[in-house]
């Protein structure tokens, strides 16, 4: 396991995401998409299909969003690589503690070998100990995971960078976390609240997690 990790305000979401290439408008079009993808389940459908549509309509949407601006599909992994290559943001449903920078978070499934890989190829690049890439091996873009999770009728999201994954599949380290607000659904009277200018309960500042001296 990493050392104990010590918490510490970065820049606002606004601009850290800017940076990486995403909007605001970006988060909000994504959200909306999830919560209409879910709200076509059939009332008496399987448990998991509202789960399923969510995905599918955040992984459509950030493509819809993206490739107009010259992203491209990251087929292997179901996300989206910048123009430059650098970066890959693929969607992918967190637990509890998604938005939350008072809870640790962890993807909610065990990861594909695919993913394992390029999980580890982020701790290599990240400069973290435990696996190095072959030398003459071609840099795969940084992977970033959205993160989502619903429940008691809010949308949480937030943008993450996995560092370290464990021999189960499951990430366990993240190099940086960037809290993107929540949105309202069902019977909820929470409405949107994201990157407005008003702040949300949750909080907008994103964190990173550094290894302790």
């Amino acid at each position: 396991m990493p050392a104990i990790r010590l918490v510490a305000p970065s820049s606002d979401a606004v601009s850290r995401i800017r940076r990486l290439g995403l909007t605001e408008a970006d988060v909000e079009y994504v959200g909306l998409a999830m919560l209409e993808g879910a709200a076509a389940a059939h009332p008496l459908g399987v448990k998991a299909e509202a789960g399923s549509r969510r995905w599918f309509a955040g992984v459509a949407a950030l493509g819809d969003r993206k490739v107009p601006e010259g992203w491209s599909r990251e087929g292997d992994l179901e996300g989206i690589t910048n123009p430059d290559r650098s970066l890959a943001i693929v969607v992918t449903q967190g637990d509890s503690g998604v938005g939350l920078l008072t809870q640790d978070v962890r993807a909610r499934r065990r990861r594909g070998t695919i993913t394992v890989a390029r999980v580890q190829s982020n701790g290599a690049q990240l400069g973290f100990d435990g696996f190095e890439l072959p030398a003459q091996c071609e840099r795969p873009p940084v992977l970033w995971m959205l993160l989502h999770f619903t429940g008691q009728g809010i949308l949480r999201l937030e943008l993450s960078l996995p560092r370290s994954i464990g021999d189960n599949g499951r990430v366990i380290d993240w190099a940086e976390r960037i809290p993107l607000g929540s949105f309202g659904y069902g019977d909820s009277e929470d409405t949107l609240s994201f990157l407005n200018g008003v702040t949300p309960p949750l909080g907008l500042a994103p964190i990173r997690l550094v290894p302790k001296a």
